[in-house]
């Protein structure tokens, strides 16, 4: 009996690696997202708003190929250094060492060009409305209810209290 309701119960409960898998893929995606924006920012601004379409996509291909690099280091270095939790500080120092890394690598590739795909400054500023962006979804995601009563921020039995230490 108590193998049939581990069964059952596993059946209906995904799993922990795929939801893990899925939240992955998840942030990666919203990551690529802050590396397209903040790149078409960076260089809508720098081309006065004037950007044209040859120009905006030369950009997202940049941004893409950044974004690229960027998903390879970040999975390298959950692969050495573990994973911290979404919005920690840990996780918070990570995310920053990799878009940094991610967009001196990608300032390295356009700066030797001498017809450059995308102005050299936006590589620089795109990485950084990036890196904003991405840290302040995580921090969105970290301050998300956690499903716990009823979808309130916060304990279940006292809705109005929004921290309690001993509860989490």
């Amino acid at each position: 009996m108590d193998r049939e309701a581990t069964a059952a119960e596993d059946a209906v409960r995904p799993r922990g690696r795929v939801t893990h898998r899925v939240a992955t893929l998840s942030l990666l995606t919203l990551d690529t997202a802050a590396w397209c924006g903040g790149f078409l920012g960076a260089a809508w601004t720098r081309y006065e708003f004037a950007l044209t379409a040859g120009a905006g996509a030369r950009v997202l291909t940049v941004a893409l190929g950044c974004a690229a690099v960027y998903a390879v280091l970040t999975l390298v270095r959950l692969r050495t250094h573990g994973r911290h939790p979404i919005g920690s500080a840990g996780e918070a120092r990570g995310l920053a060492g990799t878009a940094a890394t991610a967009t001196l690598a990608t300032l390295a590739v356009v700066l030797p060009w001498a017809d450059r795909p995308v102005p050299a400054s936006t590589a620089l500023v795109g990485g950084a409305v990036a890196l904003v962006l991405m840290a302040a979804a995580r921090g969105a995601w970290g301050a998300r209810p956690r499903g716990c009563g009823g979808g309130t921020w916060g304990h279940p039995a006292h809705p109005g209290i929004s921290s309690l230490p001993a509860w989490g």
